[in-house]
């Protein structure tokens, strides 16, 4: 009969520990219960053996068993309704604490991002700096060379006009240049003929004089050497020697004054040719600047400086 009542609260509490154990561990007070439970219903056993009372409290002891039975049974299944919300907590749990590392991994992510992005916003912000003070810096000096365009301009302009009325009087200079060259050359062609003229003349008094003296001095001028006796006596005298050094200190002179002229009549035809040549080339840059206006104005004024300067000056 023990052994049977043993066996039967072992199998109890084997079914009740193969569920709860199915189920996870149970609450603490259903733990302690349970072995306190068959521990007294052994010793009840026992000592009703013992006292020899056993066979009248079996159908107790049975029906008591069946209730301790029911109610772990109960237990366990209360037990197992409240594992299962707790269970269902935990998987939450264990769901929320991936996306909380998951929304922690993803902020992080989006921190950097956002640290990243400021960074290259200052960046950005910074090199706008830059370029504006570059775009204000090069402002300025389209400005500046805007003014200084048109500062040129007013310079090539009145260049262009200072070029002009020099170039009216060059030409100006060169038509009386031309005149007096002309008028130079009449006279000095009036004044060469005029030089040869009276160099003719005086080449040939001494020969005169010395075909009278020999006529005087022959055998048939006897009557007309006692007729000009007068004039052999100023032929002898000092008075004549004068004169003949006279007639031929001026043919040399006429002569150097002819040779003079002569060289400034040619040095007169070099500068006509040299300053027609100038002229036309001056004409010929002043067509290709009035061309191009933003010419150079400058070589231009240079050359009718140039050319201004070797005008002759009138002696």
């Amino acid at each position: 009969m023990e052994s049977s009542l043993s066996s039967s609260i072992g199998k109890g509490e084997g079914e009740g520990e193969g569920e709860g154990a199915g189920e996870g561990t149970s609450s603490s007070e259903a733990q302690t219960r349970s072995p306190k439970e068959g521990e007294k219903l052994l010793l009840t056993v026992r000592r009703l053996k013992q006292e020899g009372n056993l066979e009248p409290r079996i159908e107790n002891m049975i029906s008591r068993i069946t209730e301790l039975l029911q109610a772990k049974k109960i237990a366990s299944e209360e037990l197992s309704e409240i594992q299962a919300p707790e269970q269902s907590l935990q998987k939450e749990l264990n769901g929320l604490s991936l996306e909380e590392a998951q929304v922690k991994e993803i902020l992080s992510r989006k921190q950097e991002t956002l640290r990243n992005l400021s960074l290259h916003c200052q960046e950005k912000e910074i090199e706008a700096l830059r370029q504006l003070a570059m775009t204000e810096e090069r402002k300025k000096r389209i400005t500046k060379l805007s003014s200084n365009i048109q500062e040129e301009r007013l310079k090539k302009r009145k260049q262009r006009t200072e070029s002009g009325r020099q170039l009216e009087g060059m030409m100006e200079k060169h038509k009386r240049a031309d005149t007096w060259s002309q008028e130079m050359s009449s006279s000095s062609s009036s004044h060469k003929d005029q030089l040869m003229m009276e160099e003719r003349q005086s080449q040939e008094k001494p020969g005169s004089l010395q075909a009278q003296v020999g006529a005087w001095s022959g055998p048939e001028g006897g009557a007309e050497a006692a007729g000009a006796s007068g004039e052999d006596t100023f032929m002898r005298s000092e008075d004549a020697a004068v004169a003949v050094q006279l007639l031929e200190e001026e043919n040399k002179k006429a002569t150097e004054v002819l040779e003079a002229a002569a060289l400034h009549y040619r040095q007169l035809q070099q500068k006509y040719q040299r300053m027609k040549r100038q002229l036309e080339a001056l004409s010929g840059k002043r067509v290709s600047q009035e061309r191009s206006p933003e010419g150079a104005a400058g070589g231009k004024s240079s050359v009718v400086t140039k050319a201004v300067m070797e005008i002759p000056k009138k002696d």
